[in-house]
């Protein structure tokens, strides 16, 4: 552990109210992480808020004296006292070094020190699969790293050997105000990521151009180029414009047709599906999608030119056909086309990662 920074004041659940030590007073430890020990645990927490006071300037009977004269000699300063508001992050059992709750408040009295990277790797959750981001700020060069796991299975099927994997899909957020370095946040993790696992693959739509040149954020002495990681483990990037990439797959149009008819024909799901397959049929046969020959009106005289073929009677194949026909235009055309715009062009530029 490093030097002493703090004292305890105070203990309400997971928040410790300390008095900053001399030595650390006017210092930049707001965000540093900090470590105390009780009788039974070692305790890590991160300093979230300071505050300074000073009782002669806080007293209205100073305040004629230094609206004259300003700062008072011997007083001003040097009598400061500054307060630290640190929340618990984690704790561990003090002999076992076992994680556990929080289980006791620390004495007042009981000291805070600057937690040094041996501290923090004592209560790492990952000690393999890791990947190293930085320096933590205000922190005098602790390393700061985050999870670096694939989507794989976790162990093998013995159970034996750790394979690398979560186990599980896993979702994150970044969020962050403009200029914050959201993107270079996700750009540093998906690059570290395909790197310690080649195996994955990756696909980021791109509407903004702002992945899509791994260079756009290299800028004065900060320089980051992820497309060198990438290069160093022989992985390649490949940028695909929004107009190469189009609906082909007949499969597909039946999925995104086939709700479409069952809500705007009334028709029952397995129905809907069988037309739906029927006029994609007579649409593209076994040739691929082209997007652009989807047409209502075809859609529509297919639809009627196929729906008997959906029920086993043909009275309720000529009630159906009543309805499409029967639709007061261009209702009908107009639902379609609004529900069927997920098929047609997309806007925007994409970058895919593989």
């Amino acid at each position: 552990m490093a030097q002493r920074i703090a004292v305890v004041d105070s203990a309400n659940g997971s928040i410790i109210e300390a008095t900053v030590s001399l030595q650390a007073r006017g210092t930049p430890i707001r965000g540093a992480f900090t470590v105390f020990m009780t009788d039974s645990d070692v305790v890590l927490g991160r300093i979230s808020k300071t505050a300074l006071t000073n009782p002669f300037h806080e007293n209205p009977l100073f305040a004629p004296l230094i609206m004259t004269k300003g700062s008072i000699p011997f007083w001003s300063g040097d009598v400061d006292i500054e307060k630290a508001t640190i929340e618990i992050i984690s704790v561990k059992d003090r002999k076992t070094m076992e994680r556990i709750p929080l289980r006791r408040n620390p004495p007042s009295g009981t000291d805070v020190y600057l937690a040094d990277q041996a501290t923090m790797e004592q209560f790492a959750v990952e000690r393999e699969h890791f990947l190293v981001l930085g320096h933590v700020p205000n922190s005098d060069g602790l390393l700061c790293s985050v999870v670096n796991r694939n989507y794989a299975p976790a162990f093998d099927l013995n159970g034996e050997y750790d394979l690398g994997g979560y186990g599980e899909a896993r979702h994150m957020g970044i969020f962050g105000q403009n200029g914050s370095a959201e993107t270079i946040l996700l750009t540093t993790t998906a690059a570290g990521r395909l790197a310690a696992h080649p195996q994955m693959g990756s696909l980021i739509l791109d509407t903004s151009g702002d992945l899509a040149d791994p260079t756009r954020h290299s800028r004065g002495k900060y320089r980051w180029n992820y497309d060198d990681v990438l290069k160093a483990v022989n992985l390649t990037m490949e940028r695909i414009p929004i107009a190469d990439i189009q609906l082909t797959s007949t499969d597909t149009l039946v999925e995104k047709l086939h709700p479409v008819l069952r809500k705007r024909i009334n028709m029952g799901p397995e129905h809907a599906r069988k037309l739906a397959d029927a006029v994609v049929v007579d649409l593209f046969g076994m040739n691929d999608v082209n997007a652009n020959q989807i047409q209502t009106s075809d859609i529509l005289e297919l639809a009627k030119r196929n729906i008997n073929g959906c029920y086993s009677s043909t009275t309720k194949g000529r009630t159906k056909t009543w309805k499409i026909s029967s639709r007061r235009p261009p209702e009908l055309p107009f639902l379609i086309v609004r529900s069927l715009r997920s098929v047609h062009c997309l806007q925007g530029s994409m970058t895919c990662a593989v």
